[in-house]
């Protein structure tokens, strides 16, 4: 199955809530009345899904935050988050 496209801009669903839940990020789609756990640099990808930025931006902000980053790496993570946000359609 070929993997879906990564959105240029993605935007998350305004009704989709990222929550701290004890040492967790947790989001919650009230549409799905489901869950979802993220680790520390999905919930950071979370944040920029806001439309205004695209992966290269994403991944360039991340890396700042990540000593010896490899930035090739850090963007294939980022578009594999955010393939995964989108068959959960968590983006709009």
């Amino acid at each position: 199955m070929p993997e879906s496209p990564v959105l240029a801009r993605p935007s998350a669903r305004t009704d989709v809530a990222l929550r701290r839940v004890g040492s967790e990020w947790v989001l919650y789609d009230p549409a799905g009345d489901r869950a979802h756990v993220l680790n520390p640099t999905a919930a950071a990808v979370w944040a920029f899904c806001d439309g205004g930025h695209d992966p290269a931006a994403m991944a360039d902000a991340i890396a700042q935050g990540i000593p010896a980053a490899e930035p090739a790496a850090i963007r294939r993570d980022i578009e594999d988050v955010l393939r995964r946000f989108a068959s959960e359609g968590l983006l709009r």
